[in-house]
């Protein structure tokens, strides 16, 4: 008799990262699907999503309770790093956790993590966009956590070492009910009196969103190249087509990936939603790579490892430097293999 698995997907539903919500729930039902289908009917995957956007030590109080239930009987998650780390305190090793976006490169060591790090990600970016476009003044713009503090501080020592400099920063809390550009006016004053090159946006969904906006409206994006490594397909789509213009991102995954697997990754994630499917980004394909990680874990079975990224399995995932034309990526290099 196949025994059954239920598997706690956190992603954001609610708050600035909710806009990955959709892709997520879809990624993670359609490889929730195929690993039933490739394990035989040994173990039956079930999944329950668990929103991951509220205040962190209410999404771990969550965890917890599900897990003192028995409702859930692993973890893969896609959300902040200071929910991450919330959420390993409270469960421990009481349950399999698998982080699956990019990260500032440190995590409680009952965290197995996928994503790419600052040195794989966001310093090979930096020191090829600073060569090509001869960008030597950054400003830093980014949430109050840990990962834009932690980034920020690897990228300001590697552009020292290479004779550039950081001309301000600055960082604001999250708002889960923000909608107007105006609370960035103030923000948006200091980069142009400072007169930077570029600036590294390490801002979360839709507050970067309204940044974005706010900064083409303000007429900065017609001499400041903005960089980020959040920043993926929905987000273009909400920001509007005018002001994509001058953005770089590096990422793991992008939807315009011309690979063969990726290729075939797409055309099965469009037959299963039709019209209903939400944009694929790297965000989101993340949990489609951690839920094959996961089912390895739980029934050894091979067969299911295949991810979308790399024939590699899930050591040194490749990472790409993308260009943002209206609301679509152009790939402009591989950064890491």
């Amino acid at each position: 008799m196949a025994g059954t698995h239920r598997i706690g997907v956190f992603v954001p539903t609610s708050g600035p990262a909710g806009i990955w919500g959709p892709s997520c729930r879809a990624s993670a039902e359609l490889a929730c699907a195929e690993i039933n289908a490739a394990a035989g009917g040994d173990t039956v995957f079930r999944l329950r999503f668990v929103d991951a956007g509220s205040q962190p030590a209410a999404v771990a109080r969550r965890a917890a309770d599900l897990i003192a239930a028995r409702r859930i009987d692993s973890i893969v998650g896609m959300h902040t790093s200071d929910v991450r780390d919330a959420l390993a305190a409270a469960v421990g090793r009481r349950v399999p956790y698998i982080y699956t976006p990019l990260h500032e490169g440190s995590a409680p060591d009952n965290v197995c993590c996928l994503g790419a790090t600052p040195e794989r990600q966001l310093l090979p970016a930096l020191n090829w966009l600073s060569a090509r476009y001869r960008l030597r003044r950054w400003y830093f713009v980014g949430n109050d956590y840990v990962w834009p503090r932690v980034s920020h501080a690897l990228a300001a020592r590697a552009m020292a070492r290479q004779g550039g400099e950081v001309v301000g920063s600055a960082y604001v809390d999250f708002d889960e009910t923000a909608t107007d550009t105006g609370r960035f006016d103030a923000i948006l004053e200091r980069i142009e009196k400072r007169r930077p090159d570029a600036v590294l946006l390490s801002l979360i969904g839709q507050d970067s969103v309204l940044f974005n906006r706010a900064f083409h409206a303000a007429g900065l994006a017609r001499s400041i190249l903005r960089f980020s490594c959040a920043i993926e397909e929905n987000m273009l789509l909400a920001m509007g087509a005018a002001a994509t213009d001058g953005v770089f991102v590096s990422a793991g995954y992008f939807a315009a990936l011309d690979t063969p697997r990726n290729g075939a990754f797409r055309e099965r994630y469009h037959s299963m939603f039709a019209d209903r499917a939400p944009a694929l980004n790297d965000l989101g394909q993340s949990i489609y790579e951690g839920m094959a990680r996961l089912a390895v874990q739980v029934t050894r079975n091979r067969r299911i490892a295949a991810g979308v990224r790399s024939d590699a399995g899930f050591r040194g995932l490749p990472v790409y430097l993308a260009e943002a034309h209206g609301f679509d990526f152009r790939i402009v290099r591989q950064l890491a293999r």
